[in-house]
């Protein structure tokens, strides 16, 4: 069976002489194997706090907002970055006779765009993307599976009568148009008028009406290879904390520590797991996906929906996995596009890789449209006291500092410049990763992240009061 080094050491033997792009808006989603992947160059739009940190550690990047002024009305996408005039310039000097290219979701203009520059797609095809993201073709093709899924109907708004729907799924049901991302595809109806209003709104839109399960959400990441469907990195969902998000249906972060214990059965699960992935396999599909899961209060499981991508949580896991010595998922998606001959040991990899891992990640979205108005350098902080935000040589407040307190004696203070979860392995504190000032975040966007080398909750199951409290306050401090 090949190791982790030898994988490493077989994929950089062939990006010998190439080049491999991933292009994406912020430059967090593609991390996780730039330390390790030889001439891997991100391509982002927009500016960050740690690309100092990339400078020092020789990661190779091109950001298209320290070449021209975006604006507060740019559209940000992937597609706009490899078609800019910019990139262009950029690629035409750092391209290698073999350019590969990887993107956190593709497009079929995506799709295009890279086969104009004779680049070698690094990412399912788009086709497969669409069928298996889109939440009506979804349901249509995993609902034919021996799996557990939630009471769902497809079907035309202005064919739905929500008196049937509140007798047949219950008085609270969940509507799902066909795309969406980060909640904002998916109404949780409570009442006719917030059906109604939808209804009037939407009236020939097809939409997915789903029960509402009571229970935790998890999520879980997967990959499809030539050998088989692997998994890990199962997760408790951080949802709809209202101080974090305007959307009741957003993910503010994951809990890696939070796993398996509350499912009857974890073999079960990892069973259907692989159903679903082999049906994907089936028809084409390669490379990395996530599912999304409701354990429900007796411990029983239902699949909510495919996300037909990379996964959100990939960076910050294929960081973990590295420092448990292990394969990253990321790395056997790379090995699969770049056509690498390895083995694992697909059992004992799922095994080994749904295990909790002691880690956590929060983040707080942005209320509404905001500024970034003041700096908070991305780096480990740790929450300290006894007005240890303060100099008492010059009697100044010292810098990277806010202050979670009207006393002033309670301060999140830097103690050194940093942009991964491995850097907490010699320093104590948390990581976050913050804006530069002059960014215009969007409602719902990401404003910060924090990452711990713990959980996120405490015993009682209760997110720690403090971890909310710190997001808040840079929230505010920033705005």
């Amino acid at each position: 069976m090949d190791t982790l080094d030898l994988i490493v050491s077989k994929i950089n033997s062939k990006l010998g002489g190439t080049k491999l792009f991933y292009f994406t808006n912020d430059p967090e989603r593609s991390l996780g194997l730039e330390k390790i992947v030889s001439n891997y160059v991100i391509v982002h739009i927009d500016d960050n706090e740690y690309l100092d940190d990339f400078e020092k550690h020789n990661i190779k990047y091109f950001c298209l907002s320290k070449s021209i002024n975006l604006g507060a009305d740019f559209f940000r996408s992937s597609l706009k970055l490899i078609k800019s005039q910019e990139f262009t310039n950029y690629f035409n000097q750092e391209k290698a006779h073999t350019n590969y290219m990887q993107t956190f979701k593709i497009s079929p203009a995506f799709e295009l765009a890279v086969r104009n520059l004779g680049g070698k797609p690094v990412n399912t095809s788009a086709k497969l993307n669409r069928l298996y993201e889109d939440k009506i073709s979804q349901f249509q093709i995993i609902s034919k599976l021996p799996i557990c899924l939630p009471k769902t109907k497809v079907s035309k708004l202005d064919e739905l009568n929500y008196h049937v729907l509140s007798t047949d799924f219950g008085g609270e049901f969940v509507l799902q148009f066909a795309r969406g991302h980060t909640g904002s595809g998916t109404v949780f109806i409570k009442n006719e008028s917030e059906f109604n209003n939808i209804k009037d709104t939407f009236q020939r839109r097809t939409v997915k009406v789903s029960e509402y399960i009571s229970g935790t959400p998890y999520t879980v990441n997967c990959c499809i290879t030539r050998q088989g469907v692997v998994f890990g990195g199962l997760s408790k969902q951080i949802t709809g904390i209202k101080k974090l998000t305007p959307l009741i249906g957003s993910t503010v972060g994951n809990d890696w520590s939070n796993q398996a214990d509350f499912i009857n059965g974890i073999n079960v699960l990892e069973n259907e797991i692989s159903i679903i992935g082999e049906k994907m396999r089936e028809d084409g599909y390669l490379g990395m996906f996530g599912l999304d899961i409701i354990v429900k209060e007796d411990g029983g499981f239902v699949f909510i929906e495919i996300n037909a991508r990379q996964p959100a949580s990939i960076p910050m896991f294929t960081k973990m996995q590295l420092m448990q010595g292990q394969i990253p998922l990321a790395l056997l998606h790379l090995a699969e596009f770049l056509e690498i001959d390895y083995k694992i040991d697909i059992e004992q990899y799922n095994q080994d890789n749904m295990r909790p891992f002691n880690f956590s990640q929060i983040f707080v979205r942005a209320q509404k449209d905001c500024e970034i108005k003041t700096e908070l350098q991305s780096g480990i902080y740790r929450l300290q006291g006894d007005n240890a935000g303060f100099d008492p040589v010059i009697k100044q407040q010292v810098a990277n500092v806010i202050f979670l307190d009207e006393q002033r004696d309670k301060a999140l203070i830097l103690q050194k410049s940093a942009y991964s979860i491995d850097a907490l392995q010699d320093c104590a504190g948390m990581l976050l990763l913050t804006q530069v000032p002059g960014r215009i975040i969007k409602q719902n966007d990401e404003f910060a992240r924090m990452q711990l080398n713990t959980s996120a909750f405490q015993k009682n199951g209760v997110l720690k009061p403090w971890i909310v409290e710190v997001l808040q306050t840079i929230y505010l401090e920033q705005t």
